[in-house]
């Protein structure tokens, strides 16, 4: 009776509906929710769930963060957009790297904000901050000290911030350094960057290291960059739908008694005499 009543229509139509499609088996899992719990639970889709994760994980990208086509997997490595972002992430290891302390000297802060800055009735708006460093071991020096837009040679205006300060200069362990930095900005609104670079000598180590620290300055009214902040996270707007091309218009079905050949006036037109003359535009 079971067999007979699988066989059903109605029991037909109703396991249809109840069907799910397994896309890492490839097939069709019916009989409702129980089914698909035993199906997901099994060996096989288990097993062949695994293969595909390890295919898939294998074929990932870490440098594009994404999963490269499988025709392309093999010349990703070699391609132009592949090789560019490598660039760029070795580049950006390196400068976040020389962000770290390192080798037991410690620089507060982590980034030197001076805020926002507002203009004095001169014109001109000006601000001072200080780094403070300390070493946790002997034999340390501070080599040099430099803004990162001071470093090469280019055409650009004169840096807004300057280090008041002369080195070299001998670290005492365990004893506070300052290193004053100020802003003065003549006649620009807006923001400001730059990276102080400190070079370091350990004696002991026999070694140089570098350290930065980045610098941010605003100048304006701070009312003004508050209205400018972001009220809320960005949410992308949904994808409009394309619309659906236009139906061509039905051919109409002549009227009974064929086509008219003349077309009904509502009163009766004057007559005009056209001019026998030539008229010279």
């Amino acid at each position: 009776m079971l067999a007979k009543h699988q066989k059903g229509a109605k029991h037909q139509s109703i396991a249809v509906k109840q069907q799910r499609h397994c896309g890492v088996c490839d097939q069709q899992v019916s009989g409702g929710t129980i089914a698909w719990a035993q199906h997901v639970q099994g060996a096989r889709h288990i097993k062949k769930l695994g293969d595909k994760a390890t295919l898939k994980k294998d074929r990932y990208c870490n440098v594009c963060k994404k999963y490269p086509p499988k025709a392309e997997h093999k010349t990703h490595p070699e391609s132009a957009g592949h090789l560019l972002k490598q660039r760029w992430a070795t580049l950006m290891g390196a400068f976040l790297e020389a962000e770290k302390d390192k080798f037991s000297i410690t620089i507060k802060p982590d980034a030197l904000d001076f805020g926002t800055v507002q203009k004095s009735s001169s014109g001109s708006a000006s601000s001072s901050r200080a780094l403070t460093i300390k070493a946790a071991e002997a034999g340390i020096r501070i080599v040099s000290c430099q803004l990162g837009s001071s470093v090469g040679s280019h055409s650009e205006p004169a840096p807004s911030f300057d280090i008041r300060a002369s080195f070299p200069k001998n670290l005492t362990i365990n004893t506070s350094l300052g290193v004053n930095i100020s802003f003065h900005s003549q006649a620009s609104f807006g923001y400001f960057s730059d990276t102080v670079e400190l070079v370091f000598e350990s004696t002991i180590r026999a070694q140089r290291f570098t350290i930065t620290r980045a610098l941010s300055a605003r100048v304006g009214n701070p009312t003004d960059f508050e209205a400018l902040q972001a009220i809320g996270p960005y949410v992308r707007p949904p994808k409009k739908k394309k619309s659906q091309p236009k139906s061509r218009s039905k051919r109409r079905l002549r009227p009974e008694g064929g086509l008219r050949t003349t077309i009904p006036y509502e009163r009766e037109l004057l007559h005009y005499n056209l001019p026998t003359e030539e008229i010279i535009a």
